[in-house]
């Protein structure tokens, strides 16, 4: 049984975050997102 490399993982599970919780956040105040995504974005790259 092939387990889910725990980067690939916590990168899936990132995106999810921003999808279901961090877009509409977003849509209400952008800086909340921007600053989330420079402070997480050198330990986790998303393309975005």
């Amino acid at each position: 049984l092939d387990l889910i490399p725990l980067r690939d993982l916590i990168a899936l599970v990132h995106v999810n975050i921003v999808i279901l919780f961090l877009f509409p956040v977003y849509r209400l105040n952008p800086a909340i997102y921007l600053v989330f995504y420079l402070e997480n974005h050198q330990y986790i790259p998303v393309d975005i």
